[in-house]
């Protein structure tokens, strides 16, 4: 299990679909947003299980789960 520190937040991405519009898009496209799986206790804006929009190219990933900064995040989708 990952458990993140400080202000940082696990995040399961969600898969791009694919569009029909002839280009080729691979079967799973990374996107920018995702379902929070863990956070750092200093985290005070987002919760686990929050869907989330994040900046683009800015996590790390670890098997599959990135790890992103809170101020990364910059909105929670759905509330």
């Amino acid at each position: 299990m990952i458990k993140p520190t400080q202000d940082y937040i696990l995040v399961e991405p969600e898969a791009e679909e694919a569009s029909n519009s002839g280009l080729y898009i691979p079967e799973k496209q990374q996107s920018n947003y995702g379902i929070v799986k863990a956070r750092g206790i200093e985290v005070k804006n987002i919760n686990t299980g929050d869907k989330v929009f994040f900046k683009q190219y800015s996590a790390i990933e670890i098997d599959d789960l990135l790890l992103l900064k809170e101020e990364d995040i910059l909105a929670v989708i759905g509330k």
